[in-house]
């Protein structure tokens, strides 16, 4: 059951940084292209943060994802737990012998 779990807690762990990453690899592109044309400004950034708002949002409901899980399969350990260590007293009470 907690197969997944290593693994979105990687990309929620992951997500912003390369979100940032293709923010600043944007940004260098845009700068690189009003440089090469004078006569243009440096265009529209917010074209270039799509990217990182993106990164943003997978990594915190990633993160959401991951704490939520977290919990429940820590919910469902203590669950099987104490269901395991009252099978015994259930097993006795109906007259089978351990």
């Amino acid at each position: 059951m907690a197969r997944g779990l290593a693994c979105l807690g990687t990309v929620a762990a992951t997500a912003p940084f390369v979100g940032a990453f293709g923010a600043v690899a944007g940004v260098v592109h845009q700068i690189g292209y009003s440089s090469a044309c004078f006569g243009v400004g440096l265009g529209d950034l917010s074209e270039t943060c799509w990217i990182a708002e993106f990164g943003l949002a997978v990594g915190i409901l990633a993160s959401w994802g991951y704490r939520h899980l977290s919990a429940r399969m820590a919910g469902f350990d203590v669950e099987m737990r104490s269901a395991a260590l009252a099978l015994p007293d259930q097993l006795a009470a109906c007259g089978f012998r351990l």
